[in-house]
């Protein structure tokens, strides 16, 4: 079954390489992002919508998010790419902690309400389950 999933997911990214990079400026300090448009139509209905021929303006490879901390949009575009689990600061995942502390958790968070902004209920099920999985059993009722 792993190589149905593979070869789909093959499938919805043939394409990339050759999808037009659509550029996005994120956050107060408009940082500059290039990503492949076939890749956010692809993992997010927020692109989908914004991004579909029969939308005005769909033509556009510009798009503006100047309400989005650049550090969880970094974590998104490398999650649509390589599901590889770095958040910002990079240490919400990375050091294995054995409990979570409260920066930790406030921006698991913050990423979770940009995936539901973005429509992307897989990614934020990955980020309840990565949050459950490194709290003591003493917080999730073990």
């Amino acid at each position: 079954m792993a190589n149905v999933t593979r070869d789909a997911d093959a499938e919805a990214y043939s394409s990339f390489a050759t999808s037009p990079l659509i550029k996005i400026v994120v956050g107060d300090a408009q940082i500059e992002f290039h990503v492949h448009k076939d890749v956010l139509v692809t993992e997010t209905v927020f692109f989908q919508r914004i991004l579909s021929n029969s939308t005005p303006g769909a033509e556009t490879k510009e798009v503006k998010l100047p309400d989005v901390d650049p550090a969880i949009f970094k974590y998104f575009v490398n999650w649509v790419y390589t599901r590889a689990a770095k958040t910002k600061r990079n240490t919400y995942f990375d050091q294995g902690y054995d409990n979570i502390h409260p920066e930790n958790i406030d921006g698991i968070l913050e990423t979770w309400r940009f995936a539901e902004d973005m429509g992307m209920p897989g990614w934020q099920h990955y980020l309840v389950r990565a949050l459950g999985s490194r709290m003591p059993a003493s917080c999730v009722g073990h």
